[in-house]
């Protein structure tokens, strides 16, 4: 079997799923299927758990969904045999799942082995101080990260695309994925993607946020300075607004370039600081490491540049525009920023350098402090 055939039939059946379309799942199989699968001992009545025919089968499946409303699939990989296939998912409840699927000359599934595994809950081993610091943060505040928070508009991206010259079903990594909302506008795209975060409650955030827009994704739990994925997976990498939280940037570049096809591309949009504006830097530093403790390090344009080519990436674009902050104390809440903490970071507000006040144009409107962050959007590329 073809792999371009293999991805498509897959991603129909994983869609037909997560819609609980039951025409359409048993449109996948034959009339002479036969289901193997533990479940099929107590939602079809079937004691050596053996499901033959699409008329047991239809009422097998009938079941599965009654008994769990909130099903839905996630691929985590998938193995492509002669007319057969392994496909690994997630399942309800974060079950792991594996189903070997043989096919007839129709292409359509005329038998299935399916196992079960309970999900793997061991920490990621080898984290340093501030990837601890970056994964309880954010898997505590998971929540804050989802509909409604800025990241959710995406149109900084959709202009960064304009430059970016992929296949049409181009290999994506989205590194630091958050809520997964980069990722999802590239899968929304027809990319095939992988979402990568090293805390799993945001993971988690990010399934839930791709089965409720039909989307198909991959996902993998591992810090932004080491990659579990080959060399010369992915068409293009992308991290938004979390490089500042990376204990290592060089690593992360590094990785980058490691895992990039010859020709790939990578996108970079974080939080940044002017060339030059040590005072000023100064300053950002000091309140957002007091706003977010997980908060690590901003860097300027000319030195995200340096590391891309001393990794072997020929930056093609990098543009600095500011991007307004529209209310300090929404960024406490989202932070969980401890009472303490905000008390000083109104400190550094009211005497705030002027050269500083001048740059992030510090202000209060409504009654709100406002000011505006420079935003580094980068693009590079692997020779």
């Amino acid at each position: 079997m073809e792999e371009a055939v293999a991805r498509k039939l897959v991603a129909a059946w994983i869609v037909d799923w997560n819609n609980h379309d039951l025409d359409g799942i048993l449109a996948h199989y034959s009339e002479d299927i036969v289901f193997n699968s533990p479940f099929a001992i107590k939602l079809a009545g079937a004691p050596d758990g053996s499901v033959r025919g699409k008329t047991a089968l239809r009422t097998y499946f009938s079941n599965a969904l009654a008994a769990y409303p909130k099903l839905g699939f996630e691929l985590v990989q998938m193995f492509v045999g002669v007319r057969s296939l392994a496909v690994h998912y997630r399942s309800v409840n974060r079950l792991l799942a594996s189903e070997t699927m043989i096919f007839n000359e129709a292409d359509q599934v005329c038998q299935v082995f399916a196992h079960y595994a309970e999900p793997a809950t061991a920490p990621v081993p080898g984290l340093n101080e501030i990837q601890r610091a970056a994964q309880e943060q954010f898997g505590r505040q998971s929540h804050r990260y989802g509909r409604g928070h800025i990241l959710e508009n995406v149109d900084d991206v959709r202009a960064a695309v304009e430059y970016l010259q992929l296949p049409e079903r181009a290999q994506v990594l989205d590194v630091a994925t958050g809520a997964g909302h980069t990722g999802l506008f590239f899968a929304s795209l027809g990319h095939q993607v992988t979402l990568g975060d090293l805390a799993a409650p945001m993971l988690d955030r990010a399934r839930e946020a791709a089965v409720q827009r039909g989307l198909v994704v991959t996902t993998q739990q591992h810090p932004a300075e080491a990659f579990p994925n080959p060399a010369a997976s992915f068409d293009l990498v992308t991290c938004r607004v979390a490089p500042h939280h990376f204990s290592s940037p060089e690593k992360f570049i590094q990785e980058t370039a490691r895992v990039l096809k010859p020709g790939g591309w990578f996108l970079l949009i974080d939080g940044s600081i002017d060339d030059d504006q040590p005072e000023a830097e100064e300053w950002l530093h000091q309140v957002e490491k007091l706003r977010d403790p997980s908060h690590n390090q901003l860097l300027s344009p000319r030195t995200w540049s340096r590391l891309c080519e001393l990794a072997g990436l020929t930056v093609q674009r990098a543009e600095l525009l500011p991007f307004k902050q529209p209310d300090l104390n929404w960024y406490f809440e989202t932070a969980a920023t401890s009472p303490e903490n905000r008390d000083k970071v109104l400190g550094l507000v009211a005497n705030i350098p002027e050269s500083a006040r001048k740059l992030f144009r510090l202000a209060e409107e409504e009654g709100k402090i406002v000011w505006w962050w420079p935003r580094l959007t980068l693009i590079a590329r692997k020779p």
